[in-house]
């Protein structure tokens, strides 16, 4: 292994962090202010590097704002360039979502919120990133966001072009459609496409697009299909839906044209909750030290209590109140008031209850499964756990038998403060075959579209198409989960959940059609009609919803497919438009045209 330079220029090298085909990463000291710095250094001879690595340097010299990395120095010493730049302290994003799972929604709102206002920054001074995805945006130890990596960033107000033109730069999973084309061209529309597929990972756990190979990635990304993030994430509000199906659009141009609208959005909901506190929540997910994790706890703690005058306190009323603590601690009482948003409660409960049955709880994501705990049930064949929000399975031994099951835990916020409940068999039961009856109908028509409709079962997480024999096949005492799908239509799902001695089920099936998406601009005055009503059926809510277009923000419309009539009626006049809106397409009514 190479020994490390003692020094570089003015700076101590203290330790190597990384080394690359492209460059070395080291942690360092400035020799007067005593400040540890990363200095990077670029190894490769390639011009075209060499340019990029300047560009980096002289684009991050020239920005100065809390909620990007700061750049203090850029040199050359014999053949090889050097930058220093801020150390921050901390874990990026990326490790965030690993170690905890998607982000309790007042910690996105916080995260996404200094992420945004940096990337309006840049965007103001005619810079795009071109690689936003969260393992460039950096927490610290004090709960601060930083966007990095300014390597492949574009300036409008420069000379340099690095970047052929007709040649792709970015990573893939993030780059926006445009961006496989060309790099070179693309603007600060391709920042706000990566943004959407940031905030998608980070508000599910999962990135929107997700095929392995390049050719097929850029064929899913240029589609532009994914998940909605409810059907990831239950409860997902739904401006957040709205904000990131804006962002991912495939036409550059329908996408935000600036960071205004999030932030402010973002600010409203952070005032809600308070910026301070979920800072403080930030820094004790961030701090690997169990000793100062403790303390930060205790600050949170303090800091939500109403300061009172100390009185004197007897014996026994210190002895009541460490009782008292101590039953608030047993009963999870910490976890579903203090850390309600990112703790959650599981009861498993085995029938019969045996005198050897003991479980196995293991969490499961991205960085493999890893053992959260174990131990024995009561008496009674119960066991209460107190698990991080997230994705668990559990293994539970009684005899010879041996189960396996996999639960979801939400956090106390969402489940209001319930605990998720599980039961367990003992000992199997025997099966008898299940026969499965239904109908499928337009919920609206009441059309018969049984035979157009085609059934998908849930095997290994993956959606498998549904034969004669599968139907024949299936039994009683489990759990299926089934879509039906036609073309038009939204898919209609189903979970199937029957006792061993339940062998029949009937369904009744209603699809509604794919919704054409109308979007009505804000406006500050006028008044705006659907065929002649202030009113319209969405196929969102399935009710009458009252036009508002005076709400300061963009208005997506969930309509029925077919013909509509949008007037505007102004001081100045109306402006009259008809759609043709087909399901699955959407369009923009635009009042200046």
């Amino acid at each position: 292994m190479a020994k490390l330079p003692e020094k570089v220029g003015k700076y101590k090298i203290l330790s190597l962090i990384g080394k690359g085909g492209m460059g070395v990463v080291y942690e360092a000291e400035h020799p007067t202010l005593k400040r540890k710095v990363i200095l990077k250094k670029l190894t490769i001879r390639d011009k075209e590097f060499r340019e990029r690595f300047r560009l980096e340097a002289d684009t991050m010299m020239d920005l100065r704002s809390d909620y990007i990395v700061d750049l203090y120095d850029h040199f050359r010493e014999g053949s090889s360039w050097y930058i220093a730049m801020e150390f921050i302290e901390g874990i990026s994003l990326d490790e965030l979502i690993q170690q905890n799972g998607p982000l309790d929604l007042g910690l996105f709102y916080y995260v996404m919120s200094c992420t945004v206002k940096a990337i309006e920054y840049i965007h103001r001074r005619g810079i795009t990133h071109r690689d936003i995805k969260p393992s460039n945006i950096y927490i610290s130890l004090k709960g601060e966001v930083k966007l990095g990596d300014f390597g492949i960033a574009s300036s409008s107000a420069r000379d340099v072009r690095i970047t052929d033109s007709g040649s792709a730069m970015g990573t893939p999973s993030y780059m926006a459609p445009e961006q496989f084309d060309d790099s070179s061209s693309v603007d600060s529309k391709a920042d706000i496409f990566s943004l959407g597929v940031t905030f998608y990972e980070a508000l599910t756990g999962v990135k929107p697009f997700v095929s392995q190979e390049y050719t097929d990635l850029k064929h899913e990304v240029k589609k532009g299909k994914y998940k909605k993030p409810s059907s990831l994430r239950r409860r997902t509000p739904f401006f957040l839906s709205w904000m990131i199906r804006r962002c991912l659009l495939v036409k550059p141009a329908l996408r935000y044209s600036n960071m205004n609208s999030i932030i402010k959005r973002f600010n409203r909901e952070l005032k809600k909750i308070g910026s301070d506190k979920i800072q403080r929540e930030l820094t004790y997910l961030v701090e690997p030290d169990k000793k100062k994790k403790k303390a930060i706890l205790t600050d949170v703690h303090r800091a939500d209590k109403v300061k009172k005058k100390s009185i004197p306190f007897k014996l026994p009323v210190i002895l009541i109140l460490v009782t008292i603590s101590v039953l608030f601690l047993y009963t999870g009482g910490f976890q579903k008031f203090i850390l309600s948003g990112t703790y959650g409660g599981l009861k498993v409960t085995m029938v019969p209850a045996a005198e050897d049955g003991n479980y196995t709880i293991y969490s499961y994501g991205k960085s493999g499964d890893r053992k959260v705990d174990e131990g024995r049930f009561s008496r009674k064949g119960i066991v209460d756990l107190y698990l991080k929000e997230g994705s668990y399975q559990i293994k539970i031994e009684s005899g010879s038998h041996i189960s396996w099951r996999s639960v979801y835990v939400p956090d106390f916020k969402d489940s209001g403060r319930k605990k998720t409940e599980l039961t367990i068999l003992s000992s199997p039961l025997e099966r008898f075959p299940l026969e499965l009856s239904y109908t499928v109908k337009n919920r609206f028509s009441s059309d018969d579209i049984k035979a157009d409709c085609q059934l998908y079962i849930r095997n290994e997480g993956k959606w498998l198409k549904m034969t004669e024999k599968d139907l024949a096949q299936l039994k009683t005492g489990t759990e299926i989960s089934i879509k039906f799908s036609s073309d038009g239509y939204e898919d209609a799902l189903y979970s199937v959940e029957t006792a061993f001695y339940q062998t029949y089920v009937s369904l009744d099936v209603l699809l509604s059609p794919l919704a054409a998406w109308l979007v009505l601009p804000s406006l500050d005055s006028g008044k705006v009609k659907i065929n002649g009503r202030d009113e319209y059926f969405s196929l969102e809510t399935l009710r009458f919803e009252k036009l508002n277009i005076k709400n300061r923000q963009d208005i997506p419309l969930a309509l029925m497919p077919g013909k509509y009539t949008v007037i505007l009626e102004a001081a100045d006049g109306a402006v009259k438009e008809v759609f043709h809106v087909e399901g699955g397409t959407e369009y923009f009514f635009n009042p200046e045209r």
